[in-house]
């Protein structure tokens, strides 16, 4: 490790390029030398989530891991602790992630630069 972060970046979503199935190109295969110890450097959007018993019944509900915390705070409150909740939770979450995953990462260099809802309407 040479304690220089490496930056790899894979990214999915839409794209200008046409679809799958009419390019011909064969995919690069994604094979980085990496040892144990060696700092990496990534862009992560994610929608970190919990699982909560339900207190009804025996059946566990998925939270949002931020809402879940505001919980907590008063109503009146929550938003002037959002920012702060956001960066706790979010390290929190990926604190676990890693723990599963076998990576980890200081709360000094996580930088939380966002925080979005979004409503889906269901049909019927």
């Amino acid at each position: 490790p040479s304690g220089i972060p490496r930056q790899y970046r894979r990214s999915m979503g839409y794209s200008s390029y046409p679809h799958p199935t009419e390019r011909h190109e064969e995919p690069k295969a994604f094979t980085p030398a990496l040892e144990p110890g060696d700092p990496l450097r990534f862009s992560l959007r994610a929608n970190p989530m919990i699982r909560r018993r339900h207190p009804s019944n025996r059946r566990s509900v998925k939270r949002d891991v931020v809402m879940d915390a505001l919980r907590s705070h008063a109503r009146g409150e929550r938003a002037a602790h959002r920012l702060e909740v956001v960066q706790e939770q979010g390290f929190a979450w990926l604190t676990r992630q890693g723990m599963k995953s076998g990576f980890e990462s200081r709360s000094t260099d996580i930088v939380v630069d966002g925080y979005d809802q979004h409503r889906i309407s269901r049909a019927g």
